[in-house]
């Protein structure tokens, strides 16, 4: 099964809660086999890798020029 996740917190250090969530679904989902991606829209006033690979999990963020709250 194919699976993806919108997640702005996802594997980033100050992630909690739907973050911690989706990691954790998104890691054993990838142990059971499945292919699993997670996107998420971050602010540009962090250095984040615009894509990555986390244990299995295909991790795509988008940098956004505008600070709109999201973090």
């Amino acid at each position: 099964m194919k699976i993806c996740y919108i997640c702005n917190e996802y594997a980033i250090p100050a992630h909690g809660g739907i973050g911690t969530v989706n990691q954790m679904l998104a890691e054993e989902l990838v142990l059971l086999g499945h292919e699993v991606k997670v996107i998420g829209v971050y602010n540009s006033d962090k250095d984040y890798n615009e894509f990555e690979i986390i244990n299995g999990v295909h991790v795509i963020r988008i940098i956004s020029n505008t600070n709109n709250g999201i973090s």
